[in-house]
């Protein structure tokens, strides 16, 4: 009885072709990944800055700093302003309060030259929530002199891969202040681009 099998040379050649096209696939494959965080991370940002407008109007205010997201001095408790205002106006399956620990994981990582080192959770403050569309959230409101809410946001929530830059992003909504030479009629809030706030970690 004769039984059919592989030939050593033929596992080798298998195993090589095999090599080549993780070779080839792994870059288009991380390539889509990374667009799609992208997409997650802009549209709940953009979301975000719609309904920062809307809570100007919603609370008949000049403008943010005539509600829930200002603070005129320095807080720890965020829960009546940036907390309020994420219950409020975001999909929450998880509020988690003050700290970042049950909503995000518990290690992040970040690349300092060329280097993976592990990136300081510390650095992420605010009222922080997991919504239900997966991604978790923490903003910190304007606070004093500041024209910026801050936040920070992991896109696909406590999964991997758990890199700063990745799925963990930082970023910045600026609030321009009305002065007397300009029209003060347009959107209270506007958007800019991201930032790193987080210079330590660089």
């Amino acid at each position: 009885m004769r039984k059919d099998a592989f030939t050593l040379t033929e596992l080798i050649i298998a195993l090589a072709i095999l090599g080549i096209l993780s070779l080839v696939l792994l870059p288009i494959i991380n390539s889509h990944i990374d667009r799609g965080m992208n997409l997650a991370y802009q549209a709940e940002y953009n979301n975000l800055s719609s309904s920062l407008d809307n809570l100007v109007v919603d609370e008949n205010a000049k403008d943010i700093t005539g509600t829930m997201m200002y603070s005129e001095t320095d807080i720890d408790d965020f829960e009546n302003s940036s907390g309020a205002y994420i219950k409020k106006y975001m999909k929450v399956a998880k509020y988690c309060g003050n700290s970042p620990s049950d909503c995000f994981a518990s290690k992040y990582y970040s690349f300092k030259n060329n280097k993976k080192v592990l990136y300081d959770i510390n650095s992420i403050s605010g009222a922080c929530a997991l919504l239900r569309n997966g991604i978790s959230i923490c903003l910190k409101p304007i606070i004093g002199d500041s024209d910026k809410v801050i936040g920070f946001m992991d896109v696909n929530g406590r999964k991997g891969p758990n890199i700063y830059g990745r799925d963990l992003r930082n970023f910045v909504i600026t609030k321009e202040f009305p002065r007397d030479d300009v029209d003060t009629s347009s959107s209270a809030v506007n958007t800019v681009s991201v930032e790193d706030i987080s210079e330590d970690n660089e």
